[in-house]
């Protein structure tokens, strides 16, 4: 099922599996690769499980909508949480040549989205009448 439409979940971590089998699902009927789904299984974890954990001081929700053409498999966030765009957020260890284990905790999730997806865009505005986080993450569906 092709999230066409915006469907609303809680931000809470309860909701994940159901987030994650959604848009799995969707991703599924848009003919992904098989193999590339653990890829996208980890892109969705960082993006939406940063949203559950940082975007609200309170409860909140988290808007999702799929698409896909005949290459890429599209995934849209919105979240009404505090603004954060993680495009400009760059982390100064990401140059950093020393052993990971050595490496201070935290920040290298925006890292691995931004290596997973082709592309993402980030904007700050207005969604259903209230400013809002909206990301977009662009995936390739066959390599």
């Amino acid at each position: 099922m092709i999230l066409n439409e915006w469907k609303n979940y809680p931000a809470s971590i309860d909701s994940f599996s159901t987030i994650l089998d959604d848009i799995l699902s969707a991703a599924q009927d848009a003919e992904m690769a098989n193999r590339l789904k653990n890829k996208l299984r980890l892109g969705i974890e960082e993006a939406v499980v940063n949203i559950i954990n940082y975007a609200y001081k309170s409860e909140g929700e988290i808007f999702i909508k799929t698409s896909a053409d005949t290459d890429y498999f599209y995934i849209e966030l919105v979240d009404f949480g505090t603004p954060f765009n993680p495009i400009n957020n760059s982390d100064p260890r990401a140059n950093d040549k020393s052993d990971v284990k050595y490496l201070k905790p935290g920040g290298k999730g925006i890292l691995l989205i931004k290596k997973i997806f082709v592309s993402i865009s980030y904007s700050y505005d207005l969604f259903q009448g209230k400013s809002a986080n909206h990301l977009i993450l662009k995936f390739k569906k066959n390599v």
